[in-house]
C-alpha cells in the first residue's frame, strides 16, 4: 500500500512538474480501482493550494469509459491533457 501511494505521488509530481511552468487548466482522465482516486485527488488538492494559478480537473472514470471515450475525445480535440 505504501509503495502504491509513493508511486502515485511520484507519478503525480512528475506529470504536474511540466504544468508548473504555466498558469491555466489541466484535465486528467484517471481510471482507478480502490483508493487511488482519493490519493491522487488529495495530491492534486495540495498541488493546487501551492500553485493557485493552475487548476487541475480529475475525471475519475471507469476503465470502460476510457476505452470507449478517450479515442473519440482525442480525435475531436477535446481529450484530457493526461490519461491513465
Amino acid at each position: 500500500m505504501n509503495k502504491t501511494r509513493t508511486l502515485l505521488a511520484a507519478l503525480s509530481v512528475s506529470l504536474l512538474a511540466s504544468t508548473s511552468a504555466f498558469a491555466g487548466d489541466v484535465r486528467i482522465m484517471w481510471y482507478s480501482d480502490g483508493v487511488e482516486g482519493d490519493v491522487i485527488q488529495d495530491i492534486l488538492n495540495r498541488f493546487m493550494k501551492d500553485n493557485p494559478d493552475i487548476h487541475v480537473t480529475l475525471d475519475n472514470v471507469a476503465y470502460k469509459v476510457i476505452q470507449e471515450q478517450l479515442p473519440i475525445q482525442l480525435e475531436a480535440g477535446q481529450g484530457p491533457d493526461i490519461a491513465r
